[in-house]
């Protein structure tokens, strides 16, 4: 015992044996950190999971920040970037949602029925409200906060276009048919025609010249009303012109109607009086915007062969009729269209560059395209069908003018006219010296 006692302290003194038990001593003193240690490493390895599966850039934050401060701080910055980039993505998302659900409502109100400043009132408001949203987002893109500024336009456009190709079959085969009956076109214009047609009222020229002729029609009956209510009334011009300072040419035009209108009035009713009725069926088919060989037509004038009178009276109580309604004179209604067939011949000119060689030649096109959309408009009540009647007549026009270039002589056969006009004066010249020499 003494021995092994000796031994022990012996061995205690001995440098080897202290040092192995020193560090067993540290190591038995450190398990408990070494344990916690280990734990602290699993809770971060349950958060990180617990974190990426979430989708959520606070939470990736909290792990990243957490292990910028552990032996692996590399891990730490990249859930930090993570989390930056994860937290753009989704606010751009919330913001292409936010988008996306403004053009569905702003679809809603080009669609709907209201008035056309009712739709501009709320389609500028969800306008306004597209760009609050890209403001209030500081990760917006660039092509985001563009296409938010021009959403109201390239919605309305949208709309426009889908109504456009819902109708275009039938509009096209309908409309196009009925108006190039009015002109005499060849197969090969026939085709240019209906491919400028159909160009034509898919554009959004088309679309800016409707609603430019819907606001301005309303004015133009609002005007044609008041002018018929004041006419033949004492101090009736001047109250009118101070109430439409701009639409003096209604007040004359109007003026000009109702004369002629009630001459024809009183001629009707005298015949009436007189138990006759002297309008052809073509004077009849025109006051009734109809064919002379329509149903209508052939209807009324059986009346007017069995009752003659009432016939008379029938007529003259529509035109009376219709001096005090809004049908705007012909002569207006040319000028209403007049600006839209100048925009459109403009258009024509730029785009085939040959169609009318001077000013004069495209203002002359304007006017008869304006002429023919008056024409038009007073027989159906669309402005849509009356400038659908523009492409007709470029390519009527289009067709003349190659036709008149062919017939004119070329400069190459004006020169060789000349030379033969020369020729044939040399000839004259050489015969008349030959003939002083042989006398």
């Amino acid at each position: 015992m003494a021995k092994f006692g000796q031994g022990f302290i012996q061995s205690l003194t001995q440098p080897g044996y202290s040092q192995g038990l020193f560090e067993l001593g540290t190591t038995l003193g450190q398990a408990p950190a070494v344990a916690k240690e280990r734990e602290a490493k699993k809770q971060r390895m349950d958060q990180l999971g617990s974190a990426l599966k979430s989708d959520d850039p606070a939470a990736l934050e909290r792990v990243g920040s957490m292990f910028l401060n552990t032996a692996n701080p590399e891990v730490g910055t990249q859930l930090l970037s993570s989390a930056k980039t994860l937290r753009q993505t989704q606010a751009r998302q919330s913001t292409a949602s936010d988008l996306s659900s403004v053009q569905q409502r702003m679809v809603e109100v080009f669609k709907g029925p209201a008035t056309p400043e009712v739709k501009k009132q709320q389609a500028d408001a969800l306008q306004q409200e597209a760009m609050d949203i890209v403001k209030n987002d500081p990760f917006a893109t660039p092509e985001q906060i563009t296409s938010a500024g021009s959403l109201s336009m390239r919605t309305e456009n949208a709309v426009f276009q889908q109504a456009a190709a819902r109708n275009q079959e039938s509009r096209a085969q309908g409309n196009f048919d009925r108006s190039v009956e009015a002109f005499e076109l060849t197969k090969e214009q026939f085709t240019m025609a209906k491919a400028k047609y159909a160009e034509w009222v898919n554009s959004a020229d088309h679309r800016v010249a409707m609603q430019v002729l819907e606001q301005e029609g309303a004015q133009y009956q609002q005007a044609t009303r008041a002018a018929r209510a004041a006419v033949g009334q004492p101090g009736g011009k001047e109250a009118f012109n101070a109430r439409y300072p701009n639409m003096s040419g209604i007040w004359d035009a109007v003026s000009t109607e109702k004369d002629a209108r009630d001459l024809q009035v009183d001629a009707l009713r005298t015949a009436a009086e007189a138990g006759k009725f002297t309008m052809t069926a073509a004077e009849v088919a025109k006051m009734f915007n109809a064919k002379e060989d329509s149903a209508e037509v052939q209807s009324f004038m059986k009346l007017a062969k069995s009752n003659p009178k009432n016939a008379s009276t029938m007529i003259a109580n529509k035109i009376a009729s219709d001096l005090s309604g809004p049908t705007i004179p012909k002569a207006t209604v040319v000028e209403m269209f007049k600006d839209q067939a100048m925009a459109y011949a403009e258009s024509e000119s730029v785009s085939t560059g040959w169609l009318y060689d001077t000013d004069e030649e495209e203002e002359a096109a304007a006017a008869e395209m304006a002429v023919k959309a008056a024409e038009v408009y007073q027989k159906t009540g669309s402005y849509s069908e009356a400038i659908d009647v523009f492409p007709l007549v470029a390519t009527q026009l289009s067709g003349k003018k190659a036709t008149e270039d062919t017939e004119q002589p070329s400069e190459l056969d004006e020169l060789r006219n000349d030379l033969l006009a020369l020729e044939a004066e040399r000839q004259r010249t050489l015969e008349e010296e030959n003939s002083l020499s042989g006398n």
